[in-house]
């Protein structure tokens, strides 16, 4: 996610499909949820708009050849960790809060 306004970044995972994870964004970012990550949380700021200035981009889709969900979740946190490292995604250069360090 990309906030087109200040020109920061976040990495995320999801194991949701993309378009619920993204309705889950819009409604941290415009409702009164205080558990919300930080980089939904940054378009409550003045002069953002969630609707016009969250950019996403869809960087890797981990395959499934396991069913174990452990180890899904352990590999979406280990590259997730890999994105945020290579996009230098961590605060204060984006939205990123710190690594799953797995």
């Amino acid at each position: 996610m990309e906030c087109t306004l200040c020109k920061l970044q976040y990495v995320g995972k999801a194991e949701t499909p993309f378009n619920i994870r993204l309705n889950n964004h819009r409604k941290d970012a415009t409702g009164n949820n205080q558990k919300a990550i930080p980089a939904s949380m940054h378009f409550k700021q003045t002069g953002h708009n969630f609707n016009k200035h969250a950019k996403f981009t869809l960087i890797e889709q981990i395959k499934n050849t396991t069913t174990d969900k452990d180890t899904i979740r352990a590999t979406l946190k280990r590259r997730e960790d890999f994105w945020i490292l290579k996009l230098d995604t961590l605060t204060p250069k984006g939205l990123n809060q710190e690594l799953n360090n797995i």
